[in-house]
């Protein structure tokens, strides 16, 4: 009775610590997939990513996770492959609520020297907040202020309180339950079943197939590679539903 009571409760604390990082890793990636619509009139109509570029627009760096109390900065560089120096020009179009097409726009022309790398920085806060929950940022790169954009970058940033907990240890607070309670929760479960559990091996395969998933989700959405983010958040899903259908069976 003992070791049944510890593996249920092994199971029940793996469950709920992976549903935390899957909500985590959901709604970071749910809201870069949001930011791929954003992105304003005239640049919509006139993007085009056929048009040769000196420049090369790179590393688009936003936080995953914001309160509504706070700031932060939003940095991308631009870097000249050229052995020639080029003026290139970098707007950014950030969310703000009342401005048309909700966003505000900030576009500078830059001189570059051959090799030259610059790193671009702006800053984001409450006032960039669009339906109380979320800030978008799009990049676009111009070949030259006069030329329409044909490079761009995009993030979405989630907007969550919880009480007076600030984003960064709100992040570091849900990664940690998350990993460390799927560990205490495998570990619990192992510890009961050791010794009499049917396909021990297995399942403690796919504990640790989906602490895996979980840790790699973490890092591509902290890394903003949303296609990345995407395909293991499908991939967590698919392996859900397949133990779903092994527990079902009575493989497991």
């Amino acid at each position: 009775m003992k070791n049944k009571l510890l593996k249920i409760t092994g199971i029940v604390i793996f469950c709920l610590s992976f549903l935390i990082g899957a909500v985590f890793n959901g709604l970071a990636f749910w809201s870069d997939l949001e930011g791929m619509s954003f992105w304003g009139y005239p640049e919509s109509n006139s993007f085009d990513s056929n048009i040769e570029t000196d420049a090369r627009l790179k590393n688009l760096v936003c936080p995953v996770l914001l309160t509504s109390a706070e700031s932060a900065t939003v940095r991308v560089k631009v870097s000249n492959p050229q052995d020639f120096p080029i003026n290139p020009s970098i707007q950014a179009s950030i969310s703000k609520p009342g401005e048309p097409d909700n966003l505000m726009r900030d576009k500078q022309t830059l001189a570059l020297a051959p090799g030259e790398t610059r790193e671009i920085k702006w800053q984001v806060g409450k006032e960039n907040i669009l339906f109380n929950r979320i800030i978008f940022v799009r990049v676009f790169l111009y070949q030259s202020a006069n030329y329409p954009p044909s490079a761009t970058a995009h993030c979405g940033i989630m907007v969550r309180d919880l009480g007076n907990i600030q984003s960064a240890q709100l992040s570091i607070l849900a990664i940690s339950i998350s990993l460390i309670g799927m560990l205490i929760g495998g570990f619990t479960w192992w510890w009961a079943a050791r010794e009499k559990a049917k396909n021990l091996n297995r399942t403690v395969g796919m504990f640790s197939w989906l602490i895996l998933l979980t840790a790699i989700s973490i890092i591509t959405n902290l890394l903003g590679w949303m296609l990345a983010a995407g395909l293991v958040i499908l991939l967590m899903l698919l392996s859900v539903l397949a133990i779903g259908e092994a527990v079902m069976l009575n493989r497991i």
